[in-house]
């Protein structure tokens, strides 16, 4: 049986889109001898690596894991579906990033579960890697299949498939699970042994140790425990943020992910109590870093990945005790390197005027706020502690102080909702229209709309969903009011919303619904491509169950709920108390700014709020203005240099897209602390000039890139920095000093020598294409045809050969006329020549092997 499979895999990547997401050789991945280690962990995202690489829980446990010497963690993701069918017809397995090795292979399959509606792809990666999906028809210890994050706290649609969830806080529980695996596999434990030793450790859950029975309403009956003294499970809590692992060489990923940036928790956790936020209970209570651990983790990460984005993530950034001297370090740190600063949840009134110009000296990135509702009333019945003046106020001085952008989000469905708070919506945005100063000064609003979605463990988890027609309606409405406004709209599909809730409340009966779904073709449910919400109805019908009823289950507050055995801390009580507040429109401070609120989660002795202490370094500057204005003063009487730089673009390192290699060469350069010279103006960019596209699947030994930075540096010290942080596939071969007002890459005219090896699964086209060939040379004109915005565009692509032929039986030589960015593009060329397919072009082994400036052939000479 094949363990890796490095070759098949390659030989898909040029068949498929976005193939870099494929590779898996990026900057700071850990690679392992899998034969060598104690325990094989596998790192399971249920969605395409670009949504799993944004990630920052799956980046920890990849970095905690992998600090262990006796474990290899390697990660896996769902193809996308044009992969994944290709690699299920050729019989390829689902395969890890770092080796290849198929999913059978490891000892431990951790899932995440951030979203419920990953839950179907869960299934299909492991049918893909050949696991049986029943843990039941898995009798052996190993694979050992665990789940993980926010869906942890009701998994019971997916009980069935799982052996074991971790509930809560990872970091610690997930080494004393290896521990206990590792353990296993030595003294050769069957599954039950491992099983309850695995219930011993608090915050894990085993769902099979427990039996369900359910009444004629489908309401929980009766739920008996199978292993005495295992009744309930207590969510695992980290008192402390402080000692906790944090991955500062985190992997720089090749695709692009959703979030694309450094992401540095400042604090876990959220007090303010919206009743219809899960994750403002679930990671109760709020735990600060301190400043000084914030400003070494942000040195650290931003060093060893050349990300030119720090985010600072957590519930509710604006609520950090000491923001203000927090921002005003980091900027003082970063602005010189152009490191913007980003909030990615933000209360309403969070950022002092100051914080927002200390940011805004970087990149005035957009505001996002969260008003929720459109009234005061409603905002009062779902306690969000804000009033329609403040968001008004705060949109005053997002547009006066020079932001382009502000984005509001609001829901939809709520309950107590009625007209006139859908109304108050867009009376609200109106208002906020009128406050950004004229036609003049127009700035760009936007909305997005969401549907209220009924969640365990909060006030509302009692409710019913508002039923699909009638969220439709009010979606509706409220879209031909707001784009009435000149107001950019933005709307999650009601029936998503509505699948969400089903599986957000459900229940163990789901699992023959999720697994016939499953086997109907569902996959990607979260993305609207793919959304199949047809085989969803018919599967649902098929296992006796209706769709829409299920979401608009009301519960009575002495109901047994399915998630009942999980204890997150905040106690049934508290929750039933606030329920009862909502209905009566009162609001429930937060226990930060005033007493205790009694919800349960502390014991104020190993767990209890904690807020920031200890005072960050002074800035050598007294302020960020005059640091700013000393920064440029200084720079502006700086030599600063130009440099060309050569490199080969070999192996997997072809599949990178032009616009993917930039970012890739860009964070090296930073990786590298050259000292970048910046553009001036709204949005500062490095001056790097990357040269001419070179289309995916192509390998060259011929590429440039020139960047311009300050200082006195010597090419070859350049070239030795950039020669330790060019990641694996990227080779420098040469940097020279050029003038600093050389002409760009992308305005010379060129002469580009191709290699195309035609492999032997092309048979007959080797013996036609010298025909061709001879045919293509000999004609004055030779035109292809382009499709662009419905019209057909000739381009005559014969001018543009100098010179095609064999340099052995099966290699051609193709001399080509580059005119900087105008023309076709190369594999349009290649398949007029050779008459073939642009697909088929990409399956040919092409090498860029040499160019030459016809007007300037002296300035760059190969060594």
């Amino acid at each position: 049986m094949k363990t890796t499979y490095f070759e098949e895999m390659d030989a898909l990547l040029p068949w498929v889109s976005r193939p870099s997401r494929y590779l898996g050789n990026e900057v700071n991945t850990v690679r392992k001898d899998l034969q060598r280690v104690r325990l094989r962990f596998a790192l399971a995202f249920p969605d395409t690596y670009e949504m799993g690489m944004s990630h920052l829980g799956y980046r920890i446990l990849y970095h905690i894991l992998n600090r262990r010497e006796d474990v290899a963690a390697e990660r896996f993701f769902r193809p996308w579906p044009d992969m994944e069918d290709r690699m299920r017809q050729r019989g390829i397995p689902l395969c890890s990033q770092e080796s290849r090795t198929p999913l059978f292979r490891f000892h431990v399959i951790g899932f995440s579960l951030p979203y419920e509606m990953v839950y179907t792809n869960v299934l299909g990666m492991l049918d893909h890697g050949g696991i049986p999906l029943e843990s039941a028809r898995r009798p052996d210890p190993f694979p050992l299949v665990i789940g993980g994050g926010p869906c942890a706290v009701n998994p019971e649609p997916l009980a069935p498939f799982f052996d074991a969830f971790v509930v809560g806080d990872g970091e610690e529980v997930v080494e004393e699970l290896v521990d206990l695996a590792g353990q296993a596999r030595e003294e050769g434990w069957d599954k039950r042994r491992l099983l309850e030793a695995l219930a011993g450790l608090d915050g894990v859950y085993v769902p099979s140790f427990f039996n369900v029975e359910y009444g004629p309403r489908g309401e929980v009956t009766r739920r008996t425990s199978l292993l005495h003294g295992y009744e309930r499970v207590r969510r695992r809590i980290a008192p402390d943020l402080n000692p906790l692992i944090f991955p500062e060489e985190t992997i720089v990923p090749y695709a692009r992910a959703i979030h694309d940036r450094v992401s540095l928790e400042i604090a876990r956790g959220c007090t303010r109590g919206c009743r219809f936020c899960q994750a403002g209970y679930i990671y109760r209570p709020v735990r600060e870093r301190t400043v000084p651990r914030i400003l070494d983790l942000a040195e650290g990460t931003l060093s060893a990945t050349g990300f030119e984005e720090l985010s600072l993530l957590s519930l509710s950034a604006g609520d950090y005790s000491r923001l203000e001297d927090l921002v005003r370090a980091l900027t003082a740190r970063f602005s010189p390197e152009r490191v913007a600063l980003s909030f990615p949840s933000l209360r309403i009134g969070g950022l002092s005027h100051e914080i927002m110009e200390m940011i805004k000296e970087v990149r005035k990135t957009g505001i996002t706020v969260a008003p929720e509702a459109g009234t005061d009333r409603l905002r009062a019945v779902i306690n969000k502690d804000i009033l329609e003046e403040e968001v008004l106020e705060t949109a005053r001085r997002v547009f006066s102080q020079g932001w382009l952008s502000i984005k509001l989000y609001f829901m939809v469905g709520l309950p107590t909702e009625t007209e006139e708070d859908l109304e108050g919506i867009v009376a609200l945005c109106r208002r906020i229209r009128k406050e950004e100063g004229g036609r003049r000064m127009r700035r760009r609003i936007s909305v997005s709309l969401s549907t209220f979605v009924p969640k365990p463990h909060t006030p509302f988890q009692w409710v019913r969903q508002l039923g699909l027609e009638e969220t439709q309606r009010r979606l509706k409405m409220l879209r031909g009011g707001l784009r009435r406004l000149g107001i950019h709209v933005k709307w999650q599909d009601p029936r998503l919303s509505l699948l969400e809730g089903v599986f957000s409340r459900g229940d163990r009966r789901l699992a023959p619904v999720l697994e016939r779904a499953h086997a109907a073709g569902c996959r990607f449910d979260g993305w609207s491509e793919h959304f199949r919400f047809d085989l969803w109805e018919r599967a649902f019908l098929e296992c006796g169950l209706s769709l829409e009823e299920y979401a608009a289950r009301e519960f009575s507050l002495e109901d047994v709920l399915p998630w009942d055995h999980i204890e997150i801390g905040v106690s049934k009580g508290f929750l039933q108390e606030e329920y009862r507040r909502a209905l009566a429109g009162e609001r429930t401070p937060d226990c930060r700014r005033e007493e205790c609120q009694g919800c349960g989660v502390c014991d104020f002795e190993r767990v209890a709020v904690t807020l920031a202490e200890g005072r960050p370094q002074e800035s050598p500057f007294p302020g960020m203005r005059t640091f700013r204005g000393l920064l440029h003063r200084s720079r502006g009487r700086e030599i600063h240099r130009r440099f060309r730089v050569r490199y080969a673009k070999r192996g997997q390192a072809r599949f990178l897209s032009h616009l993917e290699l930039n970012t890739v060469l860009m964070r090296a350069l930073r990786r590298a602390r050259l000292p970048l010279r910046f553009s001036q103006g709204f949005h500062p960019l490095p001056r790097i000039d990357f040269g001419p596209a070179l289309p995916v699947g192509v390998e060259s030994l011929m590429e440039f890139f020139d960047f311009e930075c300050f200082g006195h540096l010597r090419p070859e010290e350049v070239e030795a920095r950039l020669k330790e942080v060019l990641p694996t596939g990227i080779e420098l071969l040469q940097c020279v000093e050029v003038p600093i007002d050389v002409p760009s890459l992308f305005t010379q005219t060129m002469l580009v020598r191709y290699r195309i090896r035609i492999p032997a699964s092309f048979g007959g086209l080797r013996g036609d294409a010298g025909e061709r060939i001879q045919r293509f040379l000999a004609s004055s004109q030779w035109k292809v045809a382009r499709w662009k915005d419905g019209k057909r565009q000739d381009w005559d692509v014969r001018p543009l050969v100098r010179s095609a032929r064999w340099v052995s039986e099966d290699t051609l030589q193709v001399d080509v006329l580059f005119r900087g960015d105008r023309g076709v593009r190369l594999l349009e060329l290649l398949g007029a020549l050779l008459g073939l397919e642009e697909g088929a072009v990409r399956a040919l082994e092409i090498l860029k092997e040499d160019v030459q400036p016809l007007e300037e052939r002296e300035l760059l000479q190969e060594p």
